[in-house]
């Protein structure tokens, strides 16, 4: 249920000028690539586009906590160590959240875009936009900023097996193969992601693959198949 701004909440409804962009899905449903790629794509329309991130500021607040307590950096431990901390950073992220109504990460990623801002024209890109709870929440926070949301899930396709006819290490892709997303990896994820599908500006999905060319071939396909993107981008 969305909650409603009190007089005590510190809100960052600042504008920013110029427009952004925000991408939103589950862990390890390929964000940073996609963030990555655009970049690349954009540069080559002479777009200057930038990454920024909540989560690079909670993991900043917490990192020599890690540190000091337990000594693992959150920027280079192994993933199974990153599930072991999620817990925590999941929380501590909560919990600012909560006190501020949405406004915490959200008025501190702001600072650097205009910090950024000053320097030279970028277009902001927000790889992790989760929450749309509060009145200035971060999916709110980036419609009010003249931005667009694109939700992205990541596929497995399904793959059948038949030993009898081609033997027990033979797979092949059938014409009715249907497509295993990526799951949310905790109770927040489950609870929020399908709200923020449902409020994204567009969809994206992609199956799993390790090959870039690929993976850029088929954002750059996303962004001719979508004439808004294209208009709103110039």
């Amino acid at each position: 249920m969305r909650q409603k701004r009190t007089s005590k909440q510190t809100t960052n409804n600042q504008k920013f000028s110029r427009k952004m962009i925000a991408l939103s899905g589950v862990a390890r449903s390929g964000k940073d690539t996609f963030c990555k790629l655009l970049i690349e794509i954009l540069s080559e329309r002479g777009i200057k586009a930038r990454r920024y991130s909540f989560a690079d500021e909670l993991k900043n607040d917490l990192n020599s906590f890690f540190k000091d307590r337990m000594g693992v950096s959150i920027w280079s431990c192994s993933p199974e160590e990153k599930e072991l901390l999620r817990p925590m950073l999941v929380e501590y992220g909560k919990y600012w959240r909560i006190k501020s109504n949405g406004t915490h990460w959200t008025s501190k990623v702001l600072k650097k875009i205009q910090s950024d801002a000053t320097e030279q024209r970028i277009l902001p890109i927000i790889t992790d936009v989760r929450y749309s709870v509060y009145e200035f929440d971060e999916a709110d926070w980036v419609k009010k900023n003249n931005g667009i949301l694109i939700h992205i899930e990541r596929y497995t396709n399904k793959i059948f097996r038949d030993d009898s006819k081609y033997g027990s290490d033979f797979f092949y892709h059938c014409p009715n193969m249907q497509k295993i997303f990526i799951k949310p990896v905790n109770d927040e994820e489950l609870r929020n992601d399908p709200i923020i599908k449902s409020i994204a500006d567009f969809e994206f999905e992609w199956e799993t693959n390790d090959n870039e060319i690929k993976l850029r071939k088929e954002i750059e396909a996303f962004l001719s198949n979508n004439p808004k993107i294209q208009k709103w981008l110039t």
